[in-house]
């Protein structure tokens, strides 16, 4: 069973795992999301460090997920 994603530009403002693209046209991949030196951070597909969330650019989903289901 499958529901709805809202996607919105609108950064994480806390830890978790959320869904995450570039631009409307990528797959979606799942992100975890969590603190590093206060900041919240995660590391996206083309990196291999964490990098700040406040420089991560794209959309987000709005609810935190659990892991995806395969």
């Amino acid at each position: 069973m499958s529901r709805s994603v809202f996607w919105s530009p609108k950064k994480p403002i806390q830890p978790g795992r959320f869904w995450f693209r570039e631009t409307p046209r990528d797959n979606p991949v799942s992100l975890e999301v969590f603190r590093d030196n206060g900041q919240l951070c995660a590391i996206p597909p083309t990196h291999v460090m964490p990098v700040p969330v406040s420089e991560i650019e794209g959309e987000w989903s709005e609810d935190i997920l659990g892991p995806p289901m395969y």
